[in-house]
């Protein structure tokens, strides 16, 4: 069974780990530097943070971005669904062409629909703190 996100929420929840990590302003440039990640990529992916109010960009020769609340007040439900719109979608059918309702379910409807419910709670369970936390015990 394959659980993936977008290369692209990939990079956020990095970039969002390592602007949790710092605590300060950090450019894209930096961010990029410490996640190994594409310079680009990462400048879409902060964008990303900060349209969604998860980040925020200061402008100027001294800017960059930074969390807007601490990291511990942000759900990994929240940064994906950022990222991803988890959630705000109807899934795909994978008996049938087309969107699975659940006016009109095909037989295994709730058993989709009850895994993604899972997967939002397990990721509404954890914030960022949480898994920088489990990150830094697994580093050092």
């Amino acid at each position: 069974m394959r659980l993936a996100f977008t290369r692209r929420t990939d990079y956020a929840v990095r970039a969002a780990l390592e602007l949790a990590r710092t605590g300060d302003l950090a450019t894209h440039h930096d961010v990029a530097a410490a996640t190994g990640a594409p310079a680009t990529v990462v400048k879409q992916a902060l964008a990303d943070l900060a349209r969604a109010g998860i980040a925020v960009a200061v402008r100027g020769r001294s800017g960059g971005y930074r969390l807007a609340r601490d990291p511990a007040e942000i759900t990994m439900l929240e940064l994906v669904a950022a990222l991803e719109g988890f959630g705000d979608d109807q899934p795909r059918c994978v008996l049938h062409s087309g969107v699975c309702r659940a006016t009109s379910p095909c037989p295994f409807h709730h058993t989709i629909a009850a895994a993604r419910e899972a997967f939002a709670e397990a990721l509404d369970r954890d914030s960022l703190a949480d898994v920088l936390a489990r990150a830094d015990r697994r580093a050092g």
